[in-house]
């Protein structure tokens, strides 16, 4: 029963390795960096579990909700993906420099077209 209750976990964990990397790419996650996206994921999934304790201690009104204990549930599985998260990541590396650039070329777009515009007319207050 205890190789059980060993193995399950790790089986479950081992099935998760690449969820970072599908996640960032599909929309998973709204924040996202712009290179290297699925380590940055793995990465604050390991270092949020890493610096929790210090902050409960530091904080004597700290109550952990239900949502951090899920965090927990991850972290072997954002320990076993980040190797895989780094070497999709540098596989990807040309797309996601080209979805970063067209990002900025189109907000730069956006900013220019409002600078050009001049100013919105604002129309007399009404009595």
């Amino acid at each position: 029963m205890r190789l059980f209750l060993v193995i399950i976990p790790l089986l479950l964990s081992f099935a998760q390795t690449g969820c970072a990397s599908l996640g960032v790419r599909t929309g998973m996650y709204s924040e996202r960096a712009d290179l290297y996206p699925a380590t940055a994921v793995d990465a604050g999934v390991v270092a949020y579990v890493a610096t929790r304790p210090f902050a409960s201690q530091m904080d004597p009104t700290f109550t952990p909700d239900a949502q951090e204990g899920l965090v927990y549930l991850f972290l072997p599985a954002s320990i076993i993906d980040l190797p895989f998260a780094v070497a999709v990541d540098t596989l990807l590396l040309p797309y996601d420099i080209h979805k970063a650039r067209k990002r900025q070329s189109d907000h730069d777009a956006k900013v220019e077209s409002l600078r050009t515009a001049g100013p919105v007319p604002v129309p007399p207050p009404t009595l």
